[in-house]
């Protein structure tokens, strides 16, 4: 998704992978008004079957063909659900699950979580009363249970996927700009959330689905950047002390990288992933356009390579990978570039 130089409006663009030419667009209008920092739309979207279902910044829900960008439904949900527009517009990507559509979207009243039909649009359930944030819904399963976890500016809570009855909820309040970014990380039958001025929490879910807070700590403060997890150890970026190696046991700092996977400021942001879990070996896409493969471990961080992807004030848009290519954007423009395997080393290794 993108928004055009004329700031009326937004589009959703398909765009051939091979070449990047222009396939088909769908645009409409979205007045952003006073929306802070007005760059936009801030959601991915979502492809599921033959539709691909999206949300702009200003709470407009489209589902187009994937194939040619056909109009299937719509829904404006700050006029149908009256939902509340967050200081930095909307922003939790939509979650497609079976036959249900879900939106983080802070409709009112009793509508911060709503769940739409897949093939039309319409309202199956609405759920919760919390002022809306940006992290996105999703699904997990603990104890042999699913259920749908959201994370508002007000509480960690689970819903039961198929009619939005709440199954529990956890106080974590956010203090400013109803900052709740990242994705809560499941680890089990346990979830972490952290908020950029409200510390970190870890919370275990009984057989029962009693939340019990196990732990808070104030030293880790995320931001956009979902961590990693890898056995008993996350992998987070703080935004003061850049990437730390926390113990899920107790929120302890087991080390900080000193900054080096991506630059200290006032907003640090790195998009990660396991390239390769088991060895702990991370591919990372820093604010300043660099590509990196890290390994990371309770022993440290280290490098095994790094290249500049892309120019930008702050690459914040999270990377497509598909085979050897990874899609990568600015705030001006959209690249692709092919990984190729190299020579084998002396050692016997490869390295891309």
């Amino acid at each position: 998704m993108d928004r055009p130089a004329d700031k009326k409006s937004e589009r959703v663009v398909c765009l051939d992978s091979e070449s990047g030419r222009l396939l088909w667009q769908w645009k409409y209008s979205a007045d952003y008004g006073d929306l802070s920092y007005d760059n936009g739309p801030r959601a991915t979207p979502t492809i599921a079957g033959d539709s691909v279902y999206t949300l702009g910044s200003t709470g407009i829900v489209h589902c187009l063909s994937l194939a040619e960008g056909k109009k299937l439904w719509s829904v404006d949900c700050e006029s149908s659900l009256k939902a509340r527009r967050p200081i930095w517009g909307h922003a939790a990507p939509v979650l497609v699950k079976g036959e249900l559509v879900f939106l983080h979207i802070g409709g009112q009243p009793n509508a911060t979580i709503v769940a739409l039909d897949r093939k039309n649009g319409e309202v199956r359930w609405k759920a919760l009363s919390d002022r809306p944030a940006y992290s996105p819904p999703l699904t997990v399963s603990m104890h042999g249970k699913s259920h749908l976890l959201a994370w508002t500016a007000d509480h960690l809570a689970a819903l039961a996927p198929e009619s939005g009855k709440l199954l529990y909820k956890a106080a974590f309040k956010t203090s400013n700009y109803d900052v709740a970014i990242i994705s809560p990380v499941p680890m089990g039958n346990s979830v972490f959330i952290s908020g950029y001025w409200d510390g970190s929490a870890f919370f275990s879910i009984d057989k029962e689905l009693r939340p019990k807070k196990v732990w808070a700590t104030k030293a880790l403060n995320c931001l956009m950047a979902t961590p990693l997890h890898l056995d008993d150890h996350l992998y987070a970026l703080d935004k003061r002390d850049g990437l730390l190696c926390v113990s899920i046991k107790d929120g302890s700092v087991v080390w900080k990288d000193g900054h080096r996977m991506t630059t200290k400021e006032r907003n640090p942001h790195a998009s990660m992933v396991w390239g390769e879990k088991k060895s702990g070996r991370a591919v990372v896409l820093n604010a300043r356009g660099d590509l990196l493969l890290a390994r990371l471990s309770p022993k440290g961080y280290s490098e095994e390579g790094r290249v500049h992807l892309i120019d930008g004030r702050s690459i914040w848009s999270h990377p497509a990978f598909c085979g050897q290519d990874i899609f990568a954007r600015s705030d001006t423009e959209i690249i692709c570039v092919r990984i190729l395997e190299t020579a084998a080393t002396p050692s016997g290794a490869r390295r891309p």
